[in-house]
């Protein structure tokens, strides 16, 4: 993506709020609607953070920042959310190794996959943070909680699956669903 400005139209009324100026040198990469609270979340390249839109009060609020994920964290691939409200993030570090976060309301993160050494080239019941992930991105998250992305550099790119088990993405499964 390369918008440097956002705005959110009410279609009802069709008044328009600019969210996102332009000029600031930040560029815009995803957004997405969470569909329990109506607010807009907005994930930047250049700032490398993820923005929050409340329509109510027309405000844009700061939800994680490159420093709120220890620096891991170099650009925002993807970001969806699950069917409990977590925002889900994908994103990759320097070297393009990939990872899943889930995101809670508050900016609290907990690291679901990626991060690990293991090459995925068939299904893994170990913990999905033990996978090497290369950036992975193309994320969306079913009414069932799997997390679906795409994986691997080009040429090599597969579609995966994390499959979240009893204790949700803890014990999750990582399936290979094109190999």
């Amino acid at each position: 993506g390369s918008a440097t400005e956002a705005w959110a139209i009410d279609l009802r009324t069709m008044e328009r709020e600019k969210i996102v100026p332009n000029g600031t040198g930040t560029v815009l990469l995803k957004i997405t609607t969470n569909p329990t609270n109506g607010k807009l979340y907005l994930a930047y390249k250049g700032e490398d953070k993820i923005s929050v839109w409340d329509p109510n009060t027309k405000q844009v609020s700061d939800l994680l920042t490159r420093n709120g994920l220890d620096n891991l964290m170099d650009v925002i691939q993807a970001i969806a959310f699950d069917a409990a409200g977590n925002l889900i993030a994908a994103a990759t570090d320097g070297s393009n190794a990939g990872y899943i976060y889930k995101v809670d309301s508050s900016g609290a993160y907990t690291l679901i996959a990626g991060g690990g050494n293991k090459v995925i080239t068939e299904d893994i019941t170990e913990d999905p943070k033990t996978a090497k992930l290369e950036k992975a991105e193309g994320l969306m998250v079913d009414k069932d909680g799997y997390i679906w992305f795409s994986d691997g550099n080009s040429g090599t790119r597969k579609t995966k699956i994390l499959k979240p088990g009893k204790n949700g993405y803890q014990d999750a499964t990582i399936i290979l669903v094109c190999k």
